[in-house]
């Protein structure tokens, strides 16, 4: 329930996380943990993730039943419907 959100690099050198929490615009989800998230293309058979998608989860009090996406190509996350 920290409110930060890291990026994983993977590449030849081995792994190393980066915090984003402060270069990502708009407003996100709550600080929560026993989330769910995944990413996906937006064109189908593509090779590249344009979104991520934080659904659910909970904080110490109360529990979610909503989701967040955030657009990976603008680092920004997008407006909850």
């Amino acid at each position: 329930v920290y409110n930060e959100l890291w990026l994983l690099h993977v590449g030849d050198a081995g792994f190393r996380w980066e915090n984003v929490t402060e270069t990502v615009a708009g407003v996100g989800p709550t600080p929560r943990f026993d989330h769910c998230a995944f990413i996906f293309p937006i064109t189908p058979n593509s090779s590249t993730y344009d979104k991520l998608v934080i659904m659910g989860g909970r904080d110490l009090t109360t529990m979610y039943q909503d989701a967040h996406s955030l657009d990976l190509n603008l680092m920004a996350w997008e407006e909850t419907l």
